[in-house]
């Protein structure tokens, strides 16, 4: 992304804090010296934001120790439900959420679902209910641990990149799924957006992450009308993994408050391999039903090697 975009990107955050809903005070909402566990579908799985965080807090605070744990699982919903085509049934986060909080012992909780939770149908009153009854059993166990909570809005479906492939369904098809989806199903995570931001008596906090990737795709198509955000539509890039981190930034009040260019080169590869093998040690340790992971290393073998790559990464420019 050009360096004027990013300034402009920041600056919004910074003025706005879109969506967001917290406590009132400023401090900031990560403490050093805690366990973050961050649950979601592919596009946590995948994982760019948190190692953008991880990165920045590394290189402003390096004399502090955050432990950030992505768990996200492809495929996954809150919702619990899975459409009739898809290859094998849904995990759901719920059929591991206990052993999670068991095994990890989070301090914080940050949750993001929905992409998956619709199953790409048409918005139903049922499907909605099936959410927002998800998102809250996560909110309610989180809580009964002692832990804080963040749940963040889904991002949104970006339909226009699938166009031209006729991948879309018009109404009234009698089944929809994730390479046939609904044209409008944007419409369904809009209402999935909303009841995310009604949960602020439930949870901590809560981060409109829809609304700033939503008016970056804006800015970055009025230069580009061919730039999309998610290319099937669902997984976005690495843009959008930099708006998150930099909208999450924000939100939790992190310091220094714009946290500069993103690292590059070797930094930034260590951070990556680092949380990639805990990523994959710790999925394995809590266990799952998702078939087609990686074989994560034992977790112990895994906390040895990322307390190295920890140390290379002090010692990095």
């Amino acid at each position: 992304m050009p360096l004027a975009c990013r300034i402009l990107v920041v600056a919004l955050l910074l003025l706005t804090g879109l969506g967001t809903t917290a406590p009132a005070d400023d401090k900031p909402f990560l403490r050093p010296g805690e366990r973050v566990l961050f649950l979601g579908d592919s596009n946590t799985n995948a994982g760019h934001y948190i190692v953008y965080l991880e990165a920045w807090l590394t290189k402003h605070h390096p004399t502090e120790h955050y432990e950030l744990l992505n768990l996200g699982l492809p495929s996954e919903t809150s919702s619990g439900l899975s459409e009739p085509a898809h290859p094998f049934p849904r995990p759901t986060v719920h059929e591991r959420l206990d052993r999670a909080l068991d095994k990890v012992k989070p301090q914080v909780v940050i949750a993001c679902y929905g992409m998956n939770d619709g199953i790409y149908y048409p918005p139903s009153p049922e499907r909605l209910d099936a959410y927002k009854k998800g998102m809250k059993i996560i909110a309610d166990k989180s809580r009964a641990i002692g832990a804080r909570t963040c749940f963040l809005t889904p991002p949104p479906f970006e339909a226009d990149a699938l166009r031209p492939g006729g991948k879309l369904r018009p109404a009234g098809e009698k089944e929809y799924a994730w390479f046939a989806p609904y044209e409008k199903y944007d419409d369904a995570l809009a209402e999935f957006s909303a009841a995310v931001l009604k949960m602020d008596k439930d949870v901590d906090m809560v981060v409109d992450i829809r609304t700033p990737l939503l008016d970056f795709l804006k800015r970055k198509q009025a230069a580009d009308a061919k730039y999309h955000l998610a290319g099937d539509g669902i997984h976005f890039n690495t843009d959008g993994h930099e708006v998150i981190a930099r909208t999450l930034w924000s939100a939790w009040h992190l310091q220094p408050a714009d946290p500069g260019p993103l690292p590059t080169g070797e930094r930034l590869n260590l951070h990556s391999q680092r949380q990639t093998l805990l990523h994959n040690a710790w999925l394995v340790h809590v266990g799952h039903k998702r078939p087609d992971m990686p074989k994560g290393e034992p977790l112990d073998t895994a906390q040895g090697k990322a307390a190295e790559l920890l140390k290379k990464i002090d010692g990095t420019p």
